[in-house]
């Protein structure tokens, strides 16, 4: 596929801490699948708002896309909040596209400061267009815990789901990844890394896969 696109954008902030910002294009995307060459042209554009509030800010906007064969239309608001140990983002986005009709989608990040560590989780959910043209739903959901145990040493968690899911094909695919990892400072200047990694993977007519590692790494 051969894209070519001219854009421009600019933001601009008003009274009361309220900031806009957009952006124009046009996009031609040329796509080969012997012996058929396709063409496909298009405008496409954002405008987006976030309004600083005293414990964080509000935001939307808005995204549409013509230039793809299946034309797309998103609505998004959210906040953000600044919390006493941590922090929030949540966002809702409303998409509408005509492979798919309209979906909701949900964004969500969180982290908090623990006595000697942190929790972290991540919820992502978006569409794009794959290699074939066609659209695809991603989601995932991101779970992690660290915890200083010394001075000079501290542990680690992490928990990632991912899913993908073909809006015109059907496949759908998902991937799991687990990891544990133990750090020790060696001296001022050497890291010391030991951990373990499991990962898995699933997809529509292809079967399953599972994987595990150890791993030892030494880093200045």
């Amino acid at each position: 596929t051969l894209s070519t696109y001219y854009s421009f954008s600019g933001s601009h902030a008003l009274a009361r801490s309220l900031t806009l910002s957009a952006s124009l294009g046009y996009r031609q995307m040329e796509t080969t699948e012997t012996p058929l060459v396709t063409t496909s042209e298009g405008i496409f554009g954002t405008l987006d708002a976030v309004q600083e509030m005293p414990n964080g800010t509000v935001f939307g906007g808005l995204d549409f896309d013509s230039s793809n064969a299946n034309e797309t239309f998103s609505l998004t608001m959210g906040r953000s909040l600044e919390l006493r140990a941590g922090s929030l983002s949540a966002s809702v986005t409303s998409t509408t596209g005509d492979a798919f009709g309209t979906l909701f989608l949900g964004e969500v990040d969180y982290s908090k400061e623990i006595a000697t560590g942190a929790i972290t989780f991540g919820l992502t959910q978006s569409i794009s267009t794959n290699i074939d043209g066609d659209d695809v739903k991603f989601s995932r959901i991101g779970l992690g815990y660290s915890q200083e145990l010394t001075s000079t040493s501290d542990l680690s968690l992490a928990f990632d789901l991912n899913e993908t899911h073909d809006l015109v094909s059907g496949v759908h695919a998902t991937r799991t990844d687990f990891s544990a990892t133990y750090r020790h400072e060696l001296t001022p200047d050497w890291d010391m890394s030991v951990g373990f990694q499991r990962r898995q993977y699933s997809e529509t007519g292809v079967g399953d896969a599972t994987s595990d590692a150890i791993f030892l790494n030494l880093s200045r």
